[in-house]
């Protein structure tokens, strides 16, 4: 028996086999819902205090902006450091 003979008695025999029923798509669909989990649920209870806190400064800002500039011939700065200890009373 030579070669070309046995190679094509393994053809055959190769032709005849069948393949073994698989379902890949459930499986893959199994294994990718069991990672999914539930979006997280995003307080937005924090930034809100930020937020507030944040334009409760800008007012003090403003305030004392419009206050150092409604006297420009006073010495500015001892009256805005007047006003903070003012406010930190």
């Amino acid at each position: 028996m030579n070669n070309s003979e046995l190679f094509q008695k393994l053809v055959t025999r190769a032709r005849e086999e069948t393949h073994p029923e698989a379902n890949v798509a459930e499986n893959v669909l199994e294994l990718l819902s069991i990672g999914q989990t539930a979006p997280p649920v995003i307080s937005y209870r924090p930034l809100a205090w930020v937020a507030s806190v944040s334009s409760a400064a800008a007012a003090c800002v403003l305030f004392a902006t419009y206050f150092v500039w409604q006297n420009p011939a006073a010495d500015a700065m001892t009256d805005l450091y007047q006003m903070i200890s003012w406010v930190a009373q």
